[in-house]
């Protein structure tokens, strides 16, 4: 189980970025390792609380657990069942027929287990007319089509991750209306753009590349993008990492 999960890590750590989330698990799996698989040297210098009424094989446990190992078995397989097929209409389930949710004997959680199929993007630009603009460049989520991906694990650039969920947000609202309200924006997200209008340093200073160094922009406007990789034929050709297609383009705003 270890070296299983361990392996699952580190393949998911070398194709994405999740910061220190595939960390967390294996340091998690070292748990499961006997105590034989640790070198005598340093068995003997952490000692464990001899526990027998808990530790040693009973017939009173294994009647107590056996039949309780089974039913989490059985409502974790169906919940399993129920997130691979997604079916429209899911089966009653064992958890809600017995009414044991309550207890959490088992759970769905997983980061990110249901993956989404798109890539929006969120591209932030300056200017001082509507005819002149100019790019914000982060430091990790995707921009400029040519720049290469970069691995970031296992730092968490808040920031950037932010980015993505509020690009998802906008996604949604463009999909349901046709169009995105800016009062409907995060307010984190709002706020950001004040600050890089008022060319607040701390904020800037986050980002790779503030296009405009002496002076704020008078305006600033956002983009919403759809990024997927470029295949070998586009690559060869653009020498691009990313082919984007413009979704939606929103107003200037100032401070005014």
């Amino acid at each position: 189980a270890f070296a299983g999960i361990t392996t699952l890590m580190c393949l998911i750590a070398a194709t994405g970025n999740y910061n220190f989330f595939n960390l967390l698990t294996i340091i998690l799996a070292f748990t499961l390792l006997d105590d034989d698989a640790w070198p005598q040297r340093l068995r003997n210098r952490i000692a464990g609380t001899d526990w027998p009424m808990l530790a040693s094989p009973t017939r009173w446990r294994s009647f107590a657990l056996v039949p309780f190992a089974g039913l989490a078995i059985v409502v974790g397989v169906q919940q399993v069942k129920n997130a691979a097929l997604r079916a429209k209409v899911p089966w009653p389930s064992v958890e809600s027929e017995l009414n044991i949710g309550q207890f959490f004997l088992v759970n769905e959680y997983g980061l990110f287990r249901q993956m989404t199929e798109t890539r929006p993007e969120i591209v932030i630009e300056g200017g001082n007319d509507d005819a002149h603009w100019k790019a914000y460049e982060f430091r990790w989520k995707p921009g400029d089509p040519s720049r290469r991906p970069r691995f970031n694990t296992p730092y968490q650039p808040r920031l950037d991750w932010q980015m993505w969920f509020e690009a998802l947000r906008l996604e949604e609202m463009y999909n349901s209306t046709g169009t995105i309200n800016p009062r409907y924006m995060s307010a984190w997200f709002q706020s950001f753009l004040m600050r890089l209008l008022s060319g607040d340093q701390p904020v800037i200073s986050l980002l790779e590349k503030d296009p405009f160094p002496n002076t704020p922009p008078k305006f600033i406007r956002i983009i919403l993008y759809q990024y997927r990789f470029t295949d070998q034929a586009e690559w060869r050709k653009t020498g691009d990492w990313w082919h984007r297609e413009r979704v939606w383009v929103g107003p200037g705003w100032s401070l005014r």
